[in-house]
């Protein structure tokens, strides 16, 4: 196993997680304005399937009590595994960079039923207007989530955050935050860059 020790005394090590943390950092610094940049985009918006069998519910305080309890377990898990940290920087890194792209290719507009996602931290300390809409194809939320139950070391975690996310998908569908292909979808594109980044860790 390795361990900050062998990070600090191992060259190759080092520069690993200087990359790693410096792909995350571009990749977050991006993200912000694309977000905006798609939210004045015009996409395409359908009727879903799912959505028109029930009314959508304000579920809000649990998406973010799950998104955030998880990415603070998960982070105190990975300190203790500086391998399995870099590996969920890279995959993370990935999943953003696949969600803009994804994001870019196939615009979407709203469901018109959407009750909005408000982030209750970000409101908070930063004083965010109004939510992002059209940040729907694929869902981030789960996609996180699921990057996190791959990469995690520990086999009790990676089960725990794998049923929260299948938990948040249906969260965030109830709520009419996203399609049903969105939350379909997230789970295969997140897998994948959790893939494609796979170390020793």
């Amino acid at each position: 196993m390795t361990t900050w020790k062998n990070v600090w005394t191992d060259r190759e090590l080092l520069v690993r997680g200087a990359v790693s943390l410096l792909g995350l950092i571009a990749a977050v610094y991006a993200y912000g304005p694309f977000l905006a940049r798609v939210e004045l985009r015009r996409g395409v918006a359908f009727v879903d399937p799912v959505h028109i069998l029930f009314a959508p519910i304000d579920l809000t305080w649990i998406t973010f009590t799950m998104v955030y309890g998880a990415g603070l377990a998960a982070a105190a898990l990975l300190l203790r595994r500086p391998a399995s940290l870099m590996w969920a920087m890279q995959a993370y890194t990935l999943h953003v960079v696949f969600r803009m792209m994804m994001m870019w290719a196939l615009p979407l507009d709203p469901p018109a039923t959407m009750i909005p996602l408000t982030d209750p931290v970000a409101s908070a300390f930063t004083g965010a207007g109004a939510p992002l809409t059209r940040d729907l194809f694929y869902s981030g939320h789960v996609g996180t989530l699921v990057v996190l139950s791959m990469v995690l070391p520990q086999q009790w975690a990676r089960r725990v955050l794998a049923a929260m996310s299948v938990a948040l998908g249906v969260v965030l569908i109830a709520q009419h935050v996203h399609y049903t292909v969105d939350v379909l979808v997230a789970p295969f594109v997140a897998a994948a860059a959790a893939r494609l980044t796979r170390t020793s860790a």
